[in-house]
């Protein structure tokens, strides 16, 4: 990826998780990238669990498939 493509994607990242505020969406982000990440096989599936907001804290994490590989 050369610069250009770059500035490009991160141009549509945030023309597409941006919200009607102005502010970027942590669940818009991920939303958006699952997708890329599942067609070059990082992941398997784009399957998401949220839990409410809280301001005190934030997780965001992954799992491993069964061979440990993804």
């Amino acid at each position: 990826m050369n610069i250009k493509e770059l500035f490009k994607f991160r141009r549509e990242l945030l023309e597409n998780t941006i919200d009607e505020n102005g502010f970027l969406s942590l669940d818009s982000v991920v939303e958006y990238v699952l997708p890329s990440l599942v067609e070059t096989k990082l992941i398997e599936s784009i399957e998401i669990n949220t839990v409410p907001f809280n301001s005190a804290y934030a997780i965001a994490g992954y799992s491993e498939n069964e061979s440990g590989e993804r």
